[in-house]
């Protein structure tokens, strides 16, 4: 989402058109315009749902457990901070008691914040970043931090990648304690991604279903060529 928001902002007014297959920062819902037409369409489309619908889901399942106070720890970018104002907004509507908010513009400076965190009381820890560096950086932190000993950690879905496990090799007593979000793949159930599924695997030696957003990649790649022929058939050219 930062890469978008950054990319988008250094475009001119005209164009490309940008497509992404993971930016999913809610204030990218309204970036080129609150409405959308044949003659103004806007410059950025994704294929993957907002934090919006993300946000619900994490307050939800926070709420249905239990848990009345929390602490959010986010990287202070259209993705960390868009995600924790919605979390919080959704979180309170649901009953929610107390949000502590730390926001972290760089690495170092998660040391320091884990250690306010642990004075808080807070039961439950939502760490939002964009960078699973920094996801990895946090879990070996809670790990290390006495402080931090029994309360929940909740991640979310930029945390969706099996390098957290190479890199937290030192850290695997905080795995039980974790939960997370991700956007809900295809179903294996349908036949069109079963096809999808079995050209991939054997083209690429990997799983789409494992992976959080080869699908949504796919779909954009296809719907970026689909509008340049269209634009091609159409118009006489691609503009």
């Amino acid at each position: 989402s930062d890469g978008v928001q950054a990319l988008y902002d250094a475009l001119p007014d005209d164009g490309p058109v940008i497509i992404s297959p993971s930016a999913t920062a809610e204030a990218l819902t309204t970036i080129d315009g609150l409405e959308s037409t044949d003659a103004d369409p806007g410059l950025f489309w994704r294929t993957a749902a907002s934090d919006s619908v993300q946000s619900v889901v994490i307050a939800a399942n926070l709420r249905d457990r239990g848990i009345e106070r929390i602490s959010i720890l986010y990287h202070q970018g259209s993705y960390g901070a868009g995600l924790a104002d919605a979390v919080v907004t959704a979180f309170t509507a649901l009953g929610g008691v107390s949000v502590e908010r730390h926001a972290f513009e760089e690495n170092n400076e998660l040391s320091e914040l884990i250690v306010a965190v642990g004075q808080e009381d807070t039961e439950e820890i939502l760490f939002l970043s964009p960078s699973i560096d920094d996801v990895a950086d946090f879990v070996d932190k809670v790990g290390a931090s006495a402080s931090l000993d029994g309360r929940g950690i909740f991640l979310a879905d930029s945390a969706v990648d099996t390098t957290l496990f190479d890199d937290t090799t030192e850290s695997t007593d905080v795995y039980p304690r974790i939960r997370g979000t991700r956007p809900r793949l295809p179903s294996a159930e349908d036949s069109v991604f079963q096809i999808f599924e079995g050209e991939y695997i054997a083209e690429f030696d990997a799983d789409p279903g494992q992976s959080v957003f080869a699908a949504f990649t796919y779909d954009a790649a296809w719907l970026a060529f689909y509008g340049a022929a269209w634009s091609q058939f159409q118009e006489g050219a691609v503009t």
